[in-house]
């Protein structure tokens, strides 16, 4: 027969055991951080930034800028919040790109070799004298800064003056000013748009 003492007693120490051992498990759980934790900390974050680039001549280059920036050092890149980036060309023309969120691939904080732009991207050549209006929607899209080059594999929606075009895959040669789709090509004749 258990005695009322006896219960108690065990209860206690299957508690004590119980707690214990948890305590244990939190200690040890919060010594370890493995590097792949600790390489998700950011080195520095910027709100509200604009970085922009210059030409050899002293010419604007492009310029980029962010909600919020945050550098991943280990990693070798920057996670981006609303990119917002503006490419200028000679003929005083430019191209700008937007999107929800981005990746940057940095080898130094300085200097950008891809940017990677997801959700609701844009790409957008506003009208002027010397270029017509292209807007150019996807989901996702990779931009070369030092060639200005874009590209993606997903589908992809272009319109200007009287068409819309899609397809699926997209070379983007905003040097130059040109740009191809890659498959599933479709072309739809439109209402001109009217910017007066």
């Amino acid at each position: 027969m258990i005695y009322p003492k006896k219960v108690l007693g065990i209860s206690i120490a299957l508690l004590s055991c119980l707690l214990l051992s948890f305590a244990f498990f939190l200690n040890r759980a919060s010594d370890a951080h493995p590097v792949d934790t600790i390489a998700r900390i950011p080195q520095e974050y910027m709100t509200n930034l604009t970085l922009t680039t210059y030409n050899e001549d002293g010419s604007l280059k492009d310029s980029l800028s962010a909600q919020h920036w945050a550098y991943l050092p280990e990693q070798n890149l920057s996670v981006v919040e609303k990119p917002h980036l503006t490419v200028y060309k000679p003929d005083q023309t430019f191209w700008n790109i937007d999107a929800l969120h981005g990746k940057i691939e940095q080898p130094t904080l300085g200097s950008i070799e891809k940017i990677t732009l997801q959700e609701k991207v844009t790409l957008e050549r506003p009208q002027s004298a010397t270029a017509s209006f292209i807007l150019v929607k996807s989901n996702e899209m990779q931009y070369l800064p030092k060639i200005q080059y874009a590209k993606t594999d997903e589908l992809v929606t272009i319109t200007k003056q009287g068409l819309q075009v899609t397809g699926t895959g997209m070379r983007a040669f905003l040097d130059k000013g040109s740009m191809e789709l890659l498959h599933n090509v479709k072309t739809f004749y439109t209402k001109a748009r009217n910017d007066g």
